[in-house]
């Protein structure tokens, strides 16, 4: 074997390994067990009242920004066989740093956070990915911090769910996600990481979606 074909196949056996490893670490990929309706999530805004904007910690055209630790929400939507669906729209809506959802705060001034957008959109890319910056959202009464997900494409039953945070003590006493199986439970948790090791500021939860079905593939 000449050197130029002894250099074709390390390289080509390098760029597998690394293409290997990259899927295994991508979870959704290997792991996309369907994700589960919880019963009505609550406070939806309505499709009216949602902003297309990816960003909940400010109103639209505003430079001011809601109270609370910023966050980035970060995940993908993919079918039951793993494969990313684009053009997915994706809904959240959550409670202000308080703990109250928008239509609870504007009643009590005290914790009504005039800058919070409260609810936003994403339609999602090719590789069925949505990224939302938003304020890590309170707590209130036994109610564990949460955001809640709508994600709708023509091809997919609608999906309605609620998240909560594996970095939130609160979580095991929330009177809807306590009385859900453990298994369910174990779907509904976002996973913390930092974006930037050296800065802590920069936290990200990943959230994936599973919609019940295969997507059409066209024939030509």
């Amino acid at each position: 074997m000449s050197i130029n074909k002894k250099f074709l196949s390390f390289f080509l056996l390098a760029l597998w390994l690394i293409s290997a490893t990259a899927i295994a670490k991508d979870d959704i990929l290997v792991n996309c067990g369907l994700t589960p309706n919880v019963a009505a999530p609550e406070h939806y805004p309505g499709a009216k009242n949602i902003p297309a904007s990816n960003d909940l910690r400010r109103k639209t055209g505003s430079a001011e920004v809601a109270n609370g630790k910023m966050i980035r929400l970060i995940g993908r939507v993919v079918d039951e066989n793993c494969v990313p669906v684009a053009d997915a729209k994706v809904e959240i809506w959550q409670p202000n740093s308080y703990g109250y959802y928008r239509d609870e705060a504007e009643k009590i001034d005290e914790v009504n956070d005039v800058n919070f957008q409260g609810a936003g959109e994403f339609i999602t890319n090719n590789l069925g990915q949505f990224d939302f910056v938003s304020i890590k959202p309170g707590s209130l009464g036994w109610r564990a911090p949460q955001i809640n997900f709508k994600v709708a494409h023509p091809d997919f039953d609608e999906v309605n769910t609620t998240i909560y945070f594996e970095d939130e003590s609160r979580t095991d006493f929330d009177p809807v996600y306590s009385k859900l199986p453990l298994e369910v439970q174990k779907s509904l948790i976002a996973r913390k990481r930092l974006l930037d090791e050296k800065n802590p500021a920069e936290t990200a939860y990943y959230f994936d979606i599973t919609l019940r079905g295969a997507s059409k593939t066209k024939s030509y």
